[in-house]
C-alpha cells in the first residue's frame, strides 16, 4: 500500500493523488480521511494474504 501511494507524487494518480491535494491545499481533512483509507485498504489487504496463506501451508503441509 506504501507504494500505491507513492504514485500520487509522479501525478499517476491512485491513492496518492487525494493525500498530495491535501497536503498542497494545507486541508488536514482530505489528508486525514485518504489516510484512513489507505490504513483500511492495508489491513483488508494483509487479512486476505494471512488467509491465503494459511490455506497455502494447510494445503502443502508447511513444507519448505
Amino acid at each position: 500500500m506504501g507504494v500505491i501511494t507513492l504514485g500520487g507524487i509522479i501525478a499517476a494518480g491512485g491513492l496518492g493523488a487525494p493525500i498530495q491535494t491535501g497536503i498542497h491545499m494545507y486541508d488536514k481533512d482530505i489528508i486525514l480521511v485518504a489516510g484512513l483509507w489507505v490504513g483500511i485498504l492495508a489491513l483488508i489487504l494483509d487479512g486476505f494474504a494471512a488467509v491465503l496463506e494459511k490455506y497455502l501451508r494447510g494445503r502443502y503441509h508447511g513444507a519448505d
